[in-house]
């Protein structure tokens, strides 16, 4: 949807105060459908946050017959993790490795 964003939180309550201080917002009685059109257009301009939704995930130890040992791999994009231990993501995708498995 083209209208959903992240943005600050602090840049959208600094919006809505300078409405209000010009009178302008809903405590006010002749608060018109331009005042509130100009309200949502200026929201809109708010930059956005770079973010994208957190993917959760475990990893999942295979036998790797190359290096004769068993090797994480990613539940999520199936890839070998280039290290033995256990990390808190998954450097190939971003999975964060915090997902709950039954054993």
């Amino acid at each position: 949807m083209e209208n959903d964003k992240l943005v600050r939180l602090s840049d959208v309550i600094e919006t809505i105060e300078n409405q209000c201080s010009d009178g302008n917002m809903w405590g006010n009685e002749n608060l018109t459908l331009i005042d509130a059109r100009k309200t949502i257009d200026e929201l809109s301009d708010i930059p956005a946050v770079d973010a994208v939704p957190v993917v959760h995930g475990h990893w999942i130890y295979k036998w790797n017959p190359y290096f004769k040992v068993e090797l994480p791999y990613c539940s999520v994009c199936e890839k070998a993790s280039p290290s033995i231990s256990k990390t808190d993501y998954c450097p190939h995708c971003g999975a964060v490795m915090d997902e709950v498995t039954e054993s």
